[in-house]
């Protein structure tokens, strides 16, 4: 018979069972914590397609479709998912913008 303080343990198999049980729902119980804190932290970015007309730059893009705070940073966003190295884009290219 194990003593813990005032109460005592008739039945050691069913204490061993029940510390059992507790340890797999305290363990469940994290971890579904933890898989709710990463599912809800998945940022899910969406583009548009955007054609170029003559006379656009990527600054004035970035200008007008931009969803930061700072054009360069829009300027190197765009230039990064198109994988524009020169900063040159043509009439009639198809460029990928971030959105809202």
């Amino acid at each position: 018979m194990v003593v813990f303080g005032k109460y005592k343990v008739v039945n050691y198999n069913r204490f061993r069972v029940f510390i059992m049980i507790t340890a797999i729902l305290t363990i469940l119980t994290v971890f579904l914590m933890i898989y709710n804190i990463t599912a809800f932290s998945v940022n899910t970015n969406t583009y548009i397609e955007v054609p170029v007309r003559a006379g656009d730059t990527i600054w004035n893009i970035a200008k007008e479709y931009g969803v930061s705070d700072s054009i360069r940073h829009d300027v190197y966003t765009i230039m990064e998912l198109n994988n524009i190295e020169d900063g040159i884009i043509y009439p009639g290219q198809v460029i990928i913008v971030p959105s809202l």
